[in-house]
């Protein structure tokens, strides 16, 4: 929108986000969703598209990772800061769709924000879904020490559709 009317630069998400949805401009899309006729929860589907844009170069699209990482390394170091372990090698582990599929786009300037409080902090992209973990949680209670059981359910997680 911003680039329609010269409140922001060209990007290719002008093309890219109508088209998702089956329109062709961006007021077409946000008519849609102001009047009801496309969900509002539909909105987490452009993620994919900003993240794919920003891989091809697209400014505005990396300058939307930009502000995520921004907003990631604020809340780990606010966290970092609050327990006071800005000195031990602290584990920052980025999850969700974005995440995955922004990989090091996202995790290096997130990375690069945390260890100015934290310099040994290491921060990685949690590539199974956060359901595994609470699946081997489960599965320490009810058979513990059972390694077999645990490759099974990180095999049958790993394949499932979320």
């Amino acid at each position: 929108m911003r680039a329609g009317d010269r409140r922001g630069e060209r990007t290719s998400l002008e093309r890219l986000v109508p088209q998702h949805f089956g329109m062709r401009r961006p007021i077409d899309v946000t008519l849609a969703m102001y009047h009801g006729r496309l969900p509002e929860g539909r909105v987490a589907e452009l993620a994919a598209i900003a993240v794919s844009a920003a891989r091809d170069g697209d400014a505005v699209a990396l300058g939307l990772l930009g502000d995520l990482a921004g907003e990631c390394a604020a809340f780990a170091t606010a966290a970092i800061r609050r327990l006071g372990i800005t000195r031990l090698e602290v584990p920052v582990v980025l999850s969700g769709g974005v995440a995955r599929g922004a990989g090091e786009l996202l995790a290096s300037p997130v990375q690069e924000r945390v260890r100015v409080v934290a310099p040994n902090a290491a921060v990685s992209v949690l590539h199974a879904p956060p359901v595994l973990g609470a699946a081997l949680l489960v599965l320490d209670l009810v058979a513990p020490g059972d390694a077999e059981a645990g490759e099974r359910t990180r095999s049958g997680v790993a394949q499932a559709q979320l």
